[in-house]
């Protein structure tokens, strides 16, 4: 029987006509992925710099709304949050970024350092690789030569067999800070939105925190709706639950403020 099989990666080969059933696990070979594209590799900064923003923004503004203190203490505050945590949280993703990609740099110079002077002691161990998914004979030896002879391929083999790190597609440490930035400023500054309005429209002051309150609920769901997409779980539990966490926190702050009130001067 005669099988095609194609594997892609940043080096692109097919494995054509190979004679004989190629075993189940081929087709999960550690390189067969696709990689992200365009601006899809920041989707985990804009939902995790989202989610934050929302939920300790609202969370400020339950508190203040317990302690039924003015609207400017709940946007003085509210805004306060918005710049500093939104910084802090831009600053801790570009230094983590940063770092994962020195650490994968570091690891992928040490893996072309071993093909280089090694040869045939990597060539030896990535037989051994491929006998343990399954593959012997000519289609072993086929599977080896196709990955030896690309060695940008051979480099992103090892380091996935060997290091279990899975190349990157270079996320760009200054652009998932500043998307992190703006996701977290843009989804808590929702909670604001009402109290801002309260401004030239005095009449919502009576309602705002129920309209913030059913504005930054449907806020959360959507976004951890989106966070089960990105995270490959049930999309509607992921939003059920982050509604309920948003939901935890907001109750515990608003009572806190209403217990507290007593000792404002």
């Amino acid at each position: 029987m005669h099988q095609r099989k194609s594997v892609t990666t940043n080096s692109t080969f097919s494995i054509d006509e190979v004679d004989g059933d190629l075993p189940d696990e081929s087709t999960n070979l550690p390189f067969d992925h696709k990689q992200e594209n365009g601006n899809g590799k920041y989707i985990k900064d804009v939902v995790y710099g989202g989610l934050d923003g929302i939920i300790t923004t609202f969370a400020i503004v339950s508190g203040v709304a317990g302690a039924k203190l003015s609207v400017s203490v709940v946007l003085i505050l509210g805004l306060a949050n918005l710049l500093a945590d939104g910084f802090s949280m831009a600053v801790g993703n570009y230094m983590g970024t940063q770092s994962e990609l020195e650490f994968e740099r570091k690891e992928r110079k040490r893996a072309e350092q071993r093909i280089d002077h090694h040869r045939n002691e990597e060539k030896s161990e990535l037989r051994r690789i491929y006998q343990k998914k399954g593959f012997h004979g000519d289609d072993l030896e086929r599977v080896v030569s196709v990955i030896t002879s690309d060695k940008e391929l051979w480099i992103n083999t090892k380091m996935i067999e060997d290091f279990h790190i899975l190349p990157s597609d270079s996320e760009s440490p200054l652009t998932a800070a500043i998307v992190t930035f703006v996701s977290f400023f843009l989804a808590g500054s929702i909670p604001l939105v009402t109290f801002l309005l309260a401004i030239p429209f005095p009449a919502i002051l009576s309602s705002a925190f129920e309209i913030t309150i059913i504005l930054t609920g449907l806020s959360i769901f959507l976004l951890g709706f989106l966070k089960g997409h990105v995270t490959d779980v049930d999309r509607w539990q992921s939003g059920f639950y982050m509604l309920l966490t948003g939901g935890a926190a907001a109750f515990v702050a608003y009572y806190v403020g209403f217990y507290l009130r007593e000792f404002q001067y």
